[in-house]
């Protein structure tokens, strides 16, 4: 992924990765006629830092602009990789590894403003841990919600109050993104039909459990088209959104 781009260990705060983009339009074009400097290296340092500023923390971001294609003059990259290792959204969000394409990104060479995007894709992978923490920190509705992630199968878990008498319950299922924002769940209903508890109590948990996540909520800048589960981590797919203009 790395392919000899530039790593750096930063901090810093959230707000888009619109203006990473704008920053490196800047920087290419400053650049762009100094012998003395490598404008590859420049715009990969340029975005790194100003992924801290714009999408969150992180152990490390690593950026690589590919040569091919690329016109920086004429204000063009064919194609760019980041990729962050522990990012942690301003929601407290946190993500073990992001990974994101960027192809045909435009940019003014006059104005040094972003102008397009042609395509983008990301893959975030979440832990278990994470996941709970931050559900932990963000009132649900349900008590003692949690969730662990199988290879294939989502698990909820809550603890529900009926008649004063707190009932523990488990349901299997799947997650899935819906409207490229919300992660929900699905039970496995025949899983659901052999469970021994309170039917009132499966049907409490799943009309209150949707959605587990919001990224609107979770500070990211993404469309989520598709959820997987994991052993022991939530794998999501989908395109970044990208402030442009």
């Amino acid at each position: 992924m790395n392919r000899n781009g530039l790593g750096f260990r930063m901090r810093g705060g959230w707000r888009g990765w619109g203006g990473a983009l704008s920053a490196l339009a800047c920087l290419l074009i400053l650049c762009a006629g100094c012998d003395s400097l490598n404008p590859y290296r420049v715009g990969e340092k340029a975005v790194a830092k100003y992924m801290v500023t714009f999408l969150g923390p992180a152990e490390r971001y690593q950026v690589h602009i590919d040569k091919e294609g690329a016109r920086l003059r004429g204000g063009y990259v064919a194609h760019m990789t980041i990729a962050g290792d522990e990012v942690r959204t301003a929601s407290g969000f946190s993500m073990r590894r992001l990974d994101a394409d960027l192809y045909g990104v435009r940019f003014n060479s006059k104005t040094r403003k972003l102008q397009s995007i042609e395509r983008s894709a990301f893959t975030a992978f979440v832990t278990q841990a994470a996941a709970n923490e931050y559900l932990g920190a963000h009132n649900r509705g349900i008590p003692g919600l949690s969730v662990t992630f199988e290879p294939g199968t989502f698990v909820a878990h809550a603890a529900p109050q009926l008649l004063g008498v707190t009932i523990p319950v488990t349901l299997k299922g799947r997650a899935y993104a819906a409207d490229g924002a919300l992660i929900n769940f699905e039970t496995d209903q025949l899983a659901v039909s052999r469970l021994t508890i309170p039917l009132a109590a499966v049907r409490y948990v799943q009309d209150k459990v949707n959605p587990v996540f919001d990224v609107r909520e979770l500070k990211l800048p993404a469309e989520v088209e598709s959820v997987e589960s994991g052993a022991g981590e939530m794998i999501m797919r989908g395109r970044v959104k990208l402030p442009q203009g």
